[in-house]
This record gives structure tokens, C-alpha cells and sequence, in this order.
């Protein structure tokens, strides 16, 4: 399971911006919250999109999943 972590939390005036998010796994997120280890953060140099889809790229090696884009999900939910 990916989690989404913001790295600057919402209740201390972090946003839901890409720049602010970082997804682990599970058991990383988990550790991170109890202090095991910490984030290096690095700002980058590359584009949202080509982020988003050099993610996907490597997700779609290593899992089978089926792809869903924003407007399903609302379609979904309503």
C-alpha cells in the first residue's frame, strides 16, 4: 500500500501541492512517523508531469494495476 505524506503537515499550514507531497510505502510511512528516519528533501528540477509519469512507469514494472484518471474516480465517487 503507497501512503501520501505531506512534508509539511496541513495542521501546521502545509498544503496539498506536489512539493509538499512525498508517497512511501506503508511501512515506510510508518517509520518515518515514529522517528526511525528522516526525509532529505530536494527540490527538483523537472516538470509535475514528467514526474508523475517517470512514477508511473516504474509502478506499472513492478505492479499489475489498472490505470484510472481523475474524471473516473469523480465519476465513481458521485
Amino acid at each position: 500500500k503507497l501512503h501520501v505524506h505531506h512534508v509539511i503537515f496541513r495542521s501546521k499550514g502545509g498544503t496539498d501541492t506536489p512539493g509538499n507531497l512525498k508517497v512511501l510505502c506503508e511501512t515506510c510511512h510508518n517509520d518515518l512517523h515514529a522517528g526511525k528516519f528522516e526525509l532529505i528533501a530536494k527540490k527538483s528540477t523537472t516538470k509535475h508531469a514528467t514526474e508523475v509519469g517517470i512514477v508511473k512507469a516504474q509502478l506499472s514494472k513492478r505492479w499489475d494495476f489498472e490505470e484510472t484518471f481523475g474524471f473516473e474516480t469523480k465519476f465513481k465517487r458521485e
